[in-house]
């Protein structure tokens, strides 16, 4: 008969078609790295996610936290950027011409991208015909802005508009002290 048991890293064996059913071979969590268990497949794909992070699809905890919790997860991801940024450029695209603008991804990984972005309603779509055209919708943007940035963005900007004119006024006084003592 074939032995089909695998060596784990411990050096124990293990058989697979049971320990796919049942416990880990007799090995505990403190004995494998971040208490990963040898010779178990899970088929979970998010054991492969450390403790607390969170898919950038799915809201945190079931519901949305905070209205503006999908845009942030949506402009988190670099590649969305790139694509917002093309049809910022030329509004009302296609997958086609949107794919040219990400072209180490699938088609198939540009539509999720597109989806999420759809989503967050950063980006609206129209049927023309047999294709898909996508545009722009910045108003998420501007609430972002808006609740965000603006608030804390004008403090800074009165200061150093401030410093700006006292800056040019010293500078004129000293212009007109050296001209006068020339």
């Amino acid at each position: 008969m074939l032995d089909h048991r695998l060596p784990n890293p411990l050096g124990r064996r293990c058989d697979p078609i049971r320990e796919s059913l049942a416990a880990p071979c007799s090995t505990t969590d403190s004995q494998t790295p971040h208490g990963s268990r040898p010779g178990r497949l899970t088929g979970d794909h998010l054991v492969t996610y450390e403790e607390g992070v969170q898919d950038d699809v799915a809201p945190v905890g079931g519901r949305e936290v905070d209205p503006d919790e999908p845009v942030f997860r949506a402009l988190a991801d670099g590649q969305r950027r790139v694509l917002l940024d093309r049809l910022f450029e030329r509004d009302g695209q296609t997958l086609a011409e949107l794919c040219a603008a990400l072209p180490h991804l699938s088609r198939f990984g540009v539509m999720k991208h597109l989806s999420v972005l759809e989503r967050a309603s950063l980006v609206t779509t129209r049927r023309d015909g047999r294709h898909k055209v996508h545009f722009l919708n910045p108003v998420p943007i501007r609430g972002i802005h808006d609740r965000w940035i603006s608030k804390y963005a004008t403090p800074w900007v009165d200061v150093l508009t401030g410093l700006r004119h006292d800056l040019e006024q010293a500078d004129g006084s000293r212009a007109s002290h050296h001209d006068a003592t020339a």
